[in-house]
């Protein structure tokens, strides 16, 4: 259309043109929105679906805050749609809940790492299993809405929010109330009322459990009415309102009663005296209480245990000390039939608190010691068990100690030993020990057969205790030196490897005392010396400033202590060596108490050295100053009995000897100048006492003195009296285990004047050369001459000093060796013929000289057993067969004698064992005679028989090598 043309248009046309015109706008202008709306929704439609993909996302990831987010965008994308569409229905939001549980359950598997945070998260989850329950609500759908209100109330309650859990109960109740289930109205009520009381909101407890009550009672639930009406009486009684739960709980015991449900009765008969009990009614408490336990006796021993208990509490309480008693020992009795072994033990407690109320200690004692006994055999109880035995303990003491004072030995000695039992429950091993050794005393003061196994008790004790000292002195107090001395040994070892050298030092010199006891000489020796380098080894270390001095560990104790074991060992000029270096390290010290200790030991020391020397004025002087000493050494103090009663003894032995010392009388003590003899042979020393004075002296006694390798056989037997101008010949015998030459002055005279004044004399100094003796296994062509002059001299030594027996050894010794050489010369022949006469000859002198008279004692007829088998021996190797049987057969009528008179069996069985041996060479000889008549079977009979009596012998052993 041209411009002209439309010039000529008219005005309608013109109109209609612009109405069509405006259509087609309005219509572009409609698409536009339809198309953005369903962009928009689109949209949204897409981020409500990639809020959910993300939330899944972050819940598989367990990325649980991350994946709530999510959720709440979604939802809330959810809920805008939900609002601003209308196709969308209530159903369309009813679609949310899995959604919002899905929010309940995150929050709670959230990882939380502070209460605070966790009470935070679980309240917003049970604030959602809330809202879930009003939407199943909304719906009418109970069950759903009662199921996510109890997982609320459970949720809840795991933060402590107990109202609030309780809200939750009260919100189900309406709910069953709406269906008519007013069973599970009432059970929603007391799970209602028993969170409030959790909450302390007593009083909406107590409402609520009235109610139960109430409504249990119209539905006819008797036994659900009395617990609820029991529980409202127990929250009065927690709220002071004690006349009302009293009332309370008589209506639950009236329902009990009337149903038959007595454990129930006595649970509300238990109220009521927890009601009386807080009132201080006690009287009415425990007889309620008694009831309570009467009641459950037969269904609940646990109800009839705990009743029994607080009723005798109750009387406790009240000072009725006896009913208490019952009642603690009815409720222990039941609890141990219960195995119960707690309730028991609180019991016993009591029971001991009671019994200690009326001043009966020792039921009281038996009571800790029973908890202490109970406890120990619960598991994790260990501080019960110390507390029950640590009471019993100090009674079980102090009983003893009360009973010791009044006298009451018998009743002591028990207490002691059930106190000690009880220290050692509580691992106080010394105490116990202590105690046992106590109680271990006095049995023996009294003389019962009981010490050794209470004084073995305390040494178990001592030994857990590692106190080996104790455990040692124990042994002594039984006499088992042996064991002591092994003991003290022990724990010088420990202190050695500790490096302790001065502690080591001390036990190993206690050891040897022990030893000395049972004259175990070599150990004793050993052991002294190895105190001794011990104490030197401290010294040194102490000089060398490696270790420093303490109170008790210093160089001045062990100084005194080496002097103590040099006296021991009988080497006094040591000893004084040494006590004078303690005295003066006492003295720079000003050590009054040792000083004084030091000078006494010292003193006597001295004055035994200078006695020696004969110089008895001196010595006598001496031996006064050690007593003075001795005596301001207990007066000064600090000293436990044991050392007090070693320094009386110590008095004692100066006084005996002053005793027996006084001016040198008119008396010559004259021994064997010079004697030779064999290792562990019988070596009889000859002593002449003459009597030259002018007056008789009287209870004469001999006082040996030699040294500690030589063994006193037989001592001479002391004299009544000794006139004037009389002379009295007897002998020592002696065997000696160590070759060398002792010079010696080996006896002092002890005697008395007619006035009755002591004296004392010593002997002449003698000689004795010892050596080992030849045997004849020994014997050979290159060194008999050698052997022949040692019995040589032997024999002619011996008789000299009168010794025939043992110069007839040494004669036979000559002939034994002469018969190896015989075969070779005629002349050995002779020598050896002459040797075995001479042999028999100063046996038989031996024999003559013992007085016909007089009573022979087990030794020396076993001694002549001996002679008379040496007589014998000498025959057969002269071939004189007929006399060498005679001799054998009195050789055994001897030791026939002997056996009959020795008691101790193992002395029996050697002396048995000798007369076999002359048996087997009685069959040798009656075989040899056999031979010379030519009966040969016989005599192989003979000769069997002696082979098999002397293998047997020899298979019994106890010979030595000759």
């Amino acid at each position: 259309m041209d411009a002209g043309k439309v010039e000529e248009m008219s005005g309608a046309e013109k109109k209609k043109e612009e109405g069509k015109g405006k259509g087609t706008n309005q219509l572009i202008e409609q698409l536009k929105k339809s198309i953005l709306k369903w962009w928009m929704e689109t949209r949204e439609n897409k981020e409500v679906n990639a809020w959910l993909k993300s939330a899944k996302k972050y819940e598989k990831s367990k990325n649980y805050r991350k994946a709530l987010e999510a959720y709440f965008n979604f939802i809330e994308a959810k809920l805008k749609i939900i609002a601003s569409r209308p196709g969308y229905t209530l159903q369309s939001y009813y679609a949310l809940i899995p959604y919002y549980i899905k929010i309940a359950e995150l929050y709670q598997s959230i990882k939380h790492f502070t209460p605070e945070e966790k009470a935070r998260d679980y309240r917003k989850s049970a604030e959602y299993y809330c809202k879930v329950a009003d939407m199943y609500l909304e719906q009418k759908d109970y069950d759903n809405s009662n199921k996510y209100l109890e997982l609320a109330s459970i949720t809840y309650e795991d933060v402590g929010a107990y109202d609030k859990a309780a809200e939750c109960h009260l919100k189900i109740a309406d709910n069953y109330m709406k269906l008519n289930n007013y069973l599970l109205v009432v059970s929603s009520y007391q799970k209602a009322a028993g969170y409030y009381e959790k909450a302390g909101r007593y009083k909406d407890a107590y409402d609520l459990y009235i109610k139960s009550a109430e409504m249990n009672s119209d539905l006819g639930d008797d036994i659900a009415a009395s617990s609820c009406y029991r529980k409202a009486g127990e929250l009065l009684r927690s709220l002071g309102e004690h006349e009302k739960a009293v009332e309370l709980y008589f209506k639950s015991s009236e329902v009990d009663s009337r149903i038959g449900r007595y454990h129930d009765v006595a649970k509300a008969y238990i109220g009521i005296a927890k009601d009386y009990e807080e009132t201080n009614k006690l009287d009415e408490a425990a007889h309620y209480y008694i009831l309570a336990g009467d009641s459950s006796m037969y269904y609940d021993e646990i109800t009839a245990i705990s009743s029994y208990y607080n009723a005798a509490k109750c009387y406790q309480k009240l000072s009725n000390y006896k009913d208490a008693i019952y009642y603690y020992n009815k409720s222990a009795n039941l609890s141990l039939k219960a195995k119960r072994p707690i309730d028991t033990a609180k019991s016993y407690w009591k029971l001991a608190e009671c019994y200690r109320a009326l001043d009966d200690l020792e039921k009281s004692a038996e009571f800790y010691y029973k908890y202490g006994k109970c406890t120990e055999e619960i598991n994790d109880s260990e501080g019960l068990a110390v507390k029950g035995y640590r009471k019993a303990a100090e009674l079980y003491k102090r009983i003893a100690d009360d009973e010791f004072e009044n006298k009451n030995l018998d009743r002591a000695i028990k207490y002691y030993k059930l106190a000690a039992e009880s220290f050692d429950k509580l691992d106080d091993f010394i105490t116990s020990g202590d105690l046992y050794f106590r109680a271990g005393s006095l049995e023996e003061e009294k003389g019962y057969g009981t010490t050794l196994d209470t004084i073995t008790n305390a040494i178990q004790e001592y030994k857990k205790a590692k106190r080996l000292d104790r455990a040692a002195e124990c042994y002594i107090a039984i006499n088992d030196y042996e064991s002591a001395a092994e003991t003290y040994s022990e724990y010088a070892d420990f202190f050695l490897s500790k490096n302790n050298l001065f502690r080591a030092a001390h036990y190993h010199k206690l050891a040897g005392d022990s030893y000395k006891k049972i004259n175990r000489k070599e150990q004793m020796r050993n052991l002294y010396n190895k105190s001794i380098q011990e104490y030197l080894k401290y010294i040194e270390l102490i000089e060398r400033k490696e270790i420093i001095e303490t109170e008790e560990a210093n160089v001045g104790n062990a100084l005194f202590g080496i002097a103590e074991a040099y006296r021991e060992l009988d080497k006094l000029i040591d000893a004084e060596k040494y006590f004078e270096k303690a005295l003066t390290y006492y003295k720079e010290k000003n050590d009054h108490a040792n000083i004084a200790l030091s000078e006494a030991f010292l003193a006597k020391v001295s004055g035994k050295l200078i006695i020696k020397q004969g110089n008895y004025k001196k010595g006598s002087k001496l031996l006064q100053r050690a007593v003075e000493y001795f005596r301001k050494s207990i007066e000064i103090g600090n000293l436990d009995k044991k050392y007090i009663k070693f320094l009386e003894k110590n008095i004692k032995e100066c006084e005996d000897i002053l005793s027996e010392i006084g001016r040198k009388p008119e008396v010559s003590l004259t021994l064997d100048r010079y004697a030779y003899t064999f290792t562990n042979r019988l070596l009889p020393i000859n002593i002449t006492i003459a009597n030259r004075g002018e007056q008789r002296i009287c209870k004469i006694n001999f006082l040996p003195q030699f040294p500690e390798n030589f063994s006193i056989i037989n001592s001479p037997s002391g004299l009544n009296e000794l006139e004037t101008g009389k002379t009295v010949k007897t002998s020592i015998e002696i065997k000696v285990d160590k070759p060398g030459e002792y010079k010696l002055i080996p006896m002092e005279l002890l005697y008395e004047d007619e006035k009755g004044e002591k004296y004392v004399k010593s002997s002449n100094p003698i000689t004795i050369e010892v050596i080992e003796e030849p045997h004849l296994g020994s014997i050979k062509l290159d060194n008999i001459q050698d052997i022949i002059s040692t019995y040589k001299k032997y024999a002619i030594t011996n008789l000299n000093n009168n010794n025939y027996m043992q110069a007839g050894d040494g004669f036979k010794g000559i002939g034994d060796c002469y018969k190896k050489l015989s075969p070779q010369d005629k002349k050995n022949e002779i020598e050896m013929k002459n040797s075995y006469a001479r042999a028999i000859q100063l046996y038989l002198k031996f024999i003559n000289s013992i007085p016909e008279d007089k009573e022979l004692s087990a030794d020396r007829l076993d001694l002549l057993g001996e002679v008379y088998r040496r007589i014998a021996q000498c025959h057969e190797n002269l071939n004189d067969l007929k006399n060498s049987e005679r001799y054998l057969e009195d050789s055994n009528n001897y030791f026939k004698m002997a056996s009959d008179k020795v008691i101790r069996i193992e002395d029996k069985t050697r002396i048995e064992q000798k007369i076999k041996i002359n048996d087997a060479m009685a069959s040798k000889i009656r075989a040899k005679l056999l031979i010379n008549e030519n009966n040969y079977e016989d005599a192989t009979k003979l000769l069997e028989k002696s082979v098999s009596i002397l293998k047997d012998s020899m298979e019994r052993g106890g010979w030595d090598k000759e």
